[in-house]
């Protein structure tokens, strides 16, 4: 099994990011009911889950969680309009990205590492961030995957956590299951249960050259994409 793990943190990032892209191409020219479509909707139900728990990776091991949080507030709001434009609607709209429930992700790690918080109030305050989600993309799933990666470390107890991770994927599946009429619109949804299990087989834990191009990458490409894609729907320009 160790043999298997060749993928570090950045590798790994780079494969979410091509599949975040694939998807996104999907959702903006391709009909959710073909083939086509629902292969590559299958491909991007990667992504979500592995940046919630690349978060609480990083949530573990920085040095500056203010930092780590106002990049992520900061790149939420710098999304917003982009996301909002993709979906279709007028800016402003209540519709937020996944940076922003990375972001409600990144809250709740702060909340349940608050020692001096009653659980009571930590309970409290994580039902009104899962009921924020609804507001983002991927709803409140990336909280959830970022907690079960805090509290289960994949580092010391990897089956276990996949259990975990995989049991919060299959909840997400049933529940997105039941919003489509047919099987022809959900068999995409089975991708949910891919990412636990990938990283799970080649994750390293390792974190791979720290050159800053790793780091910002995403939060770039993030945004700039939901621009291109508009632009491109806009102009009719298919790329296949």
């Amino acid at each position: 099994m160790k043999n298997l793990r060749v993928l570090n943190r950045n590798h790994i990032k780079y494969i979410a990011l091509v599949t975040m892209l694939i998807d996104h191409y999907a959702w903006a020219f391709v009909p959710l009911a073909s083939e086509k479509g629902q292969v590559m909707h299958f491909i991007g139900r990667f992504t979500a889950a592995v940046m919630a728990f690349f978060l609480a990776e990083g949530f573990r091991y920085t040095r500056d969680k203010k930092a780590y949080g106002l990049r992520l507030f900061i790149f939420s709001m710098l999304t917003w309009a982009p996301y909002v434009l993709f979906e279709g609607y007028s800016w402003p709209r209540m519709e937020f990205s996944m940076i922003s429930a990375l972001f409600l992700a990144f809250l709740t790690l702060v909340l349940w590492d608050w020692p001096g918080l009653a659980p009571t109030w930590k309970f409290f305050f994580t039902a009104m961030l899962l009921y924020m989600g609804q507001y983002c993309d991927w709803w409140c799933l990336p909280i959830l995957w970022a907690l079960v990666s805090h509290y289960v470390n994949f580092h010391e107890e990897p089956e276990k956590w996949l259990l975990c991770f995989s049991g919060v994927s299959a909840l997400g599946c049933m529940v997105m299951m039941l919003l489509y009429p047919s099987w022809g619109m959900r068999v995409h949804v089975l991708g949910l249960l891919v990412p636990g299990l990938f990283l799970y087989l080649f994750y390293n834990g390792k974190p791979g050259s720290k050159h800053p191009v790793h780091k910002w990458i995403f939060y770039v490409v993030y945004p700039l994409q939901f621009l291109v894609f508009v632009y491109m729907k806009k102009q009719g320009i298919l790329l296949f």
